[in-house]
């Protein structure tokens, strides 16, 4: 057996193993800034590879790396009101489609992981962030917006 590594720059490395008597293939996606390191050599871009393995003993491999190289997801640009009064909604909005929401204070503002709707609960302050997950290796996008809740105007005593 030889033991290879896949260096990764966003995601924990690993090891795998290859059995020197059985040709190999290996079908591996990494994200577009990372690569996949294979018997000295690093591929990077997307393609089938056809890699030459020796182990101390002199034993020789042949791997086929079919390598998939996908892009990061981004989170886009958000947009909505960053400032509520407490009782009123707003809903967020990203120039991308198929993140979720979610707030970093839900005592002072609710939103809607699916809708971005957002609720003004209590006075004070709260993270919107909206994530994009990651696909093959790469790490999900996320972009932010502070909501701030304030009191509604008094209109005073009459």
């Amino acid at each position: 057996m030889t033991l290879y590594q896949w260096n990764s720059i966003n995601t924990c490395d690993q090891n795998i193993t290859f059995d020197c008597s059985d040709a190999s293939i290996f079908n591996q996606t990494i994200c577009s800034n990372d690569s996949f390191i294979i018997g000295g050599q690093a591929f990077s871009t997307a393609g089938t590879y056809f890699v030459n393995l020796q182990n101390q003993l002199g034993c020789d491999s042949i791997v086929q790396l079919i390598l998939n190289v996908v892009q990061p997801p981004v989170s886009g640009t958000l947009s909505g009101n960053q400032n509520l009064c407490v009782g009123s909604t707003d809903t967020y909005s990203s120039t991308v489609t198929g993140g979720s929401w979610s707030s970093s204070n839900t005592a002072v503002a609710t939103v809607n992981a699916t809708t971005g709707l957002v609720t003004a609960l209590a006075v004070g302050t709260a993270t919107i962030t909206y994530t994009v997950a990651g696909t093959g290796g790469c790490p999900a996008a996320t972009a932010t917006r502070i909501v701030t809740v304030t009191a509604p105007p008094s209109a005073g005593t009459l």
